[in-house]
Parts: structure tokens; C-alpha cells; sequence
């Protein structure tokens, strides 16, 4: 799902993160899709995606037609596990601690894991769950 007033696509399967899975969802004669990490290095496509990766796509001449950044519900550190380090920046962000000013806007909006349009101790206790593997967390809004 592609949120275009953010510029933010999520919904990936989480049993098999890799580029070379995802690239092949997009079809475009005339263009290329390239994936990067948050650093602005081209993914592989055995590499995993985790939040704050984007996807780019880029015409014959190689410019740039259209950035999305990857959100990957309940990965806030950006490692593709989610776990107690990604509950502990959840907390950060619900208590204050990681804002607008300070966060990326994939980051903040991974932090919804019950996609309830707000970041709560809530999210955090659902992602510890999923840490534990007690519970899954869904990337579907």
C-alpha cells in the first residue's frame, strides 16, 4: 500500500523481505526500479528491506520519477527484527522522546502497529509480544 500524502509504501510480506521478492511486483517498460538503503546505497537483491529503505523510480536517462520510503510495521530500528529494541524506541516515541523533529516519518509511522493513527505504550507492548514471538505484528492498515 502506497500512502501518498506521506510518500510511504508498506505491506510486505514479512516471510521473505528480500529486494529480488519485491522487484519483481513492479512493471514498467520505459523505467527502473532500484531500492536503497537509508544510507542511499543500491540494494541487492538478496538484501532484506527494513523501515527507512526507499524505493526509487527512475526513467531511461535515470532520472527520478517518483521516492518511497519503506515502512515495515513494529521495525523502528531499521535492523528487519522486530523486537524489545524496537519497543524501547516505541516508548521514546509515545513518552515525547523521538518526534517529527528527530525521527524519520518511516520510523514514526512503524511505530503504529495497531494502526490506530497514534503511537501509544500499546504499540510497544504489542511489539515486545512479537519479540517473544507471542505475536505477530501485521503489516496490512
Amino acid at each position: 500500500m502506497i500512502d501518498r500524502e506521506k510518500d510511504l509504501i508498506s505491506g510486505f510480506d514479512l516471510d521473505d523481505m528480500t529486494v529480488g521478492n519485491y522487484i519483481s511486483d513492479f512493471e514498467n517498460s520505459s523505467s527502473s526500479i532500484r531500492f536503497y538503503d537509508m544510507n542511499g546505497k543500491v540494494l541487492r537483491n538478496t538484501f532484506e528491506i527494513t523501515t527507512g529503505c526507499y524505493i526509487q523510480l527512475r526513467d531511461s536517462n535515470s532520472n527520478v520519477i517518483d521516492t518511497v520510503k519503506i515502512v515495515v510495521y513494529g521495525d523502528v530500528n531499521c535492523d528487519y527484527i522486530i523486537d524489545g529494541q524496537d519497543s524501547v524506541l516505541i516508548s521514546s516515541i509515545a513518552g515525547g522522546l523521538l518526534t517529527s523533529e528527530n525521527a524519520e516519518s518511516a520510523v514514526l509511522e512503524a511505530a503504529d502497529v495497531n494502526f490506530d493513527g497514534k503511537v501509544t505504550s500499546i504499540d510497544a507492548e504489542h511489539t515486545d509480544m512479537s519479540g517473544l514471538y507471542l505475536q505477530t505484528i501485521g503489516q496490512n492498515k
